[in-house]
Order: C-alpha cells, then sequence, then structure tokens
C-alpha cells in the first residue's frame, strides 16, 4: 500500500510540475515566436546569430517549444535546413537557464502558499476581455502548478514524507549500481521525458528526488542526460509528418543529444568530488544546483564533439532519409498532418502547416485554371482534362474540409489575440479558395455544355 501511494504522488507531482510548465511555456512562446521566427527568416544569417537565435528560444520558453517551432518554421520554408544545427545546439544550452531557476529559487522557498494564491489570482483572469486572450493566465496557473509540483516531489509537503520515496528507490544506491549509476539514470531519463514530453520536467524530477535523498547524484545526473534524448524522440515523433527537412533536423536534434549522453555519461563519476568541494558548506538545495551546474557544463562543451563531425552527421541523417522516395517521385504530395495539442508550441506549428494547406489549396486552384484555358485552345484531351479538374476539385473540397475542422478546434483552445485573428484569416482564405475553384469550374461547365460535364456539385 505504501508503494502504490509513493508512485501515486510522484507520478502526480510530475504531472502537475509538466502540466504548469507547458502552460508557462507555451505563454512565453508568444512572446519569443515571433522574434525567433523573424531572426531565423531572415536576420540570423551567420552560424552565430543562428546560435543567439536558439539560445534565446531556448532560455525563454524551454526546450521543446523552441525545437517545435523551429520544426514548424522548416516545414513552411520560412528557414533553412543547413542552419539548424546550430540553432538546436543554442535551444539545449538555453533550456539549461530554467535549471538555474528552479535549483536557486525552488527549493528555497516554500511554495505551496505562494502556488495557492496564484491559482487564486488567475481564475478570473478568464472571464477578462482584456486579459482573457493574453499570456497572463496561462503563465500564473501554470507557475501555479509547477511550484505545487516542486513541493510534493521534493517532499516537503505533509501528504507524504520524503522517507516514503525511498521504497520506489532503495535499490537505486550509488553502492549498489556502482559505475553502472550513470547508464540507469540515462534509461530513467528517456524514458520520463519521452513519457511527458520534457526534457525540463525529467530533470526537475531528477532534482527535486535528489534533494531529498532519494535518488543518489550518479544517477539523478544520468537522468538529466537522458531527459534530452527524451525530448529528442518527442520532437522526432513531431516531425513524422512534416517535411524532409524538418524529419532531418529531427533526426540531428537525437544525434546531439546521443553524442551528449556518450562523452558525458564518463564525465559523472569525477564530477561528483569536483562539484562537492565548490559546493562544500552549502544548503540542502545544492544538490540540485550541482545537477543544473553539470547540464550547463555538459552543453557548454558538446559542440566541441559534435561540430568537428557534423558534416559526417548530416550525410548519416541524410541517407536515412533518402529511403523516402515519395519526397523526390511526388515533391507536390501533401498531407495534413497536425501535431497533437499536447505538444508545447502546437497552435502555432500547426497554424504554420495549415498555411502550407492552403498554399496547396491555391496550387490546385491554378491548375484547374491552366486546364480550363489549355482546353479552350487545344481540344483533342478535352475528356481527359475534365476527368483532371473534377480530381482537382474533389482535393480542393477536402483539404477545404480538413482545414474548416481543425481551425474549428484550434479557436476553441487557449489561444492568443493574434492567434485567433490568424485562424479567422485562414478560415476566409480557404473558403475564397475553394470559391475561385467552383467559378474556374462553373465557367467551363457553361462553356463546353451540361451534356458533356460531370455534375462535380
Amino acid at each position: 500500500m505504501r508503494l502504490i501511494v509513493a508512485l501515486s504522488v510522484l507520478f502526480g507531482s510530475i504531472g502537475l510540475f509538466a502540466t504548469g510548465f507547458n502552460r508557462v511555456s507555451s505563454g512565453m512562446m508568444r512572446l519569443v515566436a515571433p522574434w525567433f521566427r523573424s531572426w531565423l527568416g531572415g536576420t540570423a544569417t551567420t552560424r552565430r546569430q543562428s546560435f543567439v537565435a536558439g539560445l534565446g528560444a531556448g532560455a525563454g520558453s524551454g526546450g521543446m517549444s523552441a525545437v517545435v517551432s523551429l520544426l514548424s518554421l522548416l516545414d513552411n520554408g520560412a528557414t533553412e535546413y543547413k542552419r539548424t544545427l546550430w540553432v538546436l545546439l543554442g535551444i539545449n544550452l538555453g533550456a539549461t537557464a530554467l535549471y538555474w531557476i528552479v535549483a536557486l529559487a525552488g527549493y528555497r522557498l516554500d511554495p505551496i502558499f505562494p502556488g495557492l494564491a496564484l491559482i487564486a489570482i488567475s481564475l478570473p483572469l478568464p472571464l477578462s476581455r482584456r486579459l482573457g486572450r493574453s499570456i497572463l493566465p496561462d503563465v500564473l496557473l501554470g507557475i501555479a502548478l509547477l511550484m505545487i509540483g516542486i513541493d510534493f516531489m521534493s517532499g516537503r509537503t505533509t501528504l507524504l514524507s520524503a522517507s516514503s520515496f525511498s521504497v520506489l528507490f532503495g535499490a537505486l544506491d550509488s553502492a549498489h549500481l556502482g559505475i553502472a549509476a550513470p547508464a540507469v539514470g540515462v534509461l530513467l531519463g528517456v524514458g520520463l521525458s519521452a513519457l511527458i514530453r520534457s526534457s525540463v520536467g525529467a530533470t526537475v524530477t531528477a532534482m527535486s528526488l535528489s534533494v531529498q535523498g532519494s535518488l543518489p547524484f550518479g544517477v539523478a545526473a544520468g537522468m538529466c542526460l537522458g531527459a534530452n534524448v527524451g525530448a529528442a524522440l518527442s520532437s522526432l515523433r513531431a516531425a513524422s509528418g512534416l517535411n524532409l527537412e524538418a524529419r532531418r533536423t529531427a533526426l540531428i536534434h537525437v544525434a546531439i543529444s546521443v553524442t551528449a549522453c556518450i562523452w558525458a555519461a564518463a564525465l559523472i563519476n569525477p564530477f561528483i568530488p569536483f562539484s562537492e568541494k565548490i559546493f562544500a558548506g552549502a544548503d540542502h538545495g545544492y544538490v540540485a544546483t550541482r545537477l543544473a551546474l553539470f547540464s550547463t557544463v555538459v552543453h557548454l562543451l558538446n559542440p566541441v564533439f559534435v561540430l568537428p563531425t557534423q558534416r559526417l552527421l548530416r550525410l548519416i541523417v541524410e541517407r536515412i532519409t533518402s529511403s523516402k522516395a515519395e519526397d523526390v517521385q511526388h515533391p507536390r504530395t501533401f498531407s495534413l498532418t497536425l501535431l497533437p495539442q499536447s505538444y508545447p508550441e502546437a497552435i502555432n506549428a500547426n497554424l504554420f502547416r495549415l498555411q502550407s494547406g492552403l498554399a496547396r489549396m491555391a496550387e490546385l486552384s491554378y491548375d484547374i485554371l491552366m486546364l480550363v484555358i489549355n482546353a479552350t485552345q487545344v481540344g483533342d484531351t478535352i475528356e481527359d482534362d475534365t476527368e483532371r479538374a473534377v480530381a482537382l476539385r474533389e482535393e480542393i473540397k477536402g483539404l477545404e474540409t480538413e482545414i474548416a475542422t481543425a481551425l474549428t478546434g484550434t479557436v476553441q483552445l487557449s489561444c492568443s489575440l493574434e492567434q485567433a485573428e490568424w485562424i479567422q484569416q485562414q478560415q476566409l482564405t480557404a473558403q475564397q479558395l475553394s470559391l475561385i475553384a467552383d467559378d474556374y469550374m462553373t465557367a467551363e461547365r457553361y462553356r463546353l455544355g451540361l451534356w458533356r460535364f460531370p455534375d462535380y456539385m
């Protein structure tokens, strides 16, 4: 029974933190995303500028939100694939700023009462016409949830004592694991991060369990490394329905994270006595600070190992993705695949994807126009052209239905005023493109005579 209670409290605490962090991350990304898109869309022309763009996005919103935003930019053609390695390195380093915030403040304060106060403040805000569409309600509620989650995970609440967590992690003691402790931690970090889709959430879980003494430093440091791999695997899944450059970038993200695991796992055991000397005499929260320092050092040094092999890395990634021959044989094939709303930054990423759907509708309308023009000049293939035009019109109608359904679901979510206006513009554009195709078809139908043209309505 004690084990069941400990498991429930642990995963409930992780869920509270992950939910709160995703709210804060999505809210902050509304502020960071316009700058990030404009910077990568044209301003960031050098490797250093691309790295700085990733650094700012990672520090401002967390790693996963920034990566999903980058993938959506690639899918929309708003940035170049050759810059993505530097952007990803910057995002990983920038995300460590959140580790320092949690380590320096989260374990030195009593967050329960401020968290409850923030919940009370945030609840009436959505009723305001002015503040309801702003980031303030989401950010305040998110901060409250992650603060309460940290308090539960660290074992300071009276709901469950810190010693109760030792039931779960007694077998992970350094004396039992020895040099295998980092490897066990990596596996735990990969699984937890992939489950909650947040490297920050998995890292803060490792910090919290270490602070209360339930998890040895070697295992916790391994979890920090594995958290990056788990988040990269989540980004790979997010890119599965996107274009070739987005999928390649997601694979590069996985390769960067795996590279960090390979060399940094060997650094954990020598780092333990070194960090103990640096933080000798510090309070109980120093363990979390040691983990924040370890993660920062890893992402500062990781470019030293990644950049010399970047050409080989890109070659391997391109070989892996070259098996998808449809990108070459059918370059205009379009699939309206959207990200699940549980991903951070999913709203903006899906709006970019829907914009690509609108572009596809415009291409199909243009194809119908060209068929109509050709039919007026050369009448030899008029029957084939008619069938082709009908097929194009049906594809346009199907895309219009998919886009309208997706936009209807998106507008019901918590979105900003700018996002709501963007949704309205896309709805109008989809309707207008469909009407344009109808006009082309109607003109051709009357030109040929109703008896010669199949009923497409």
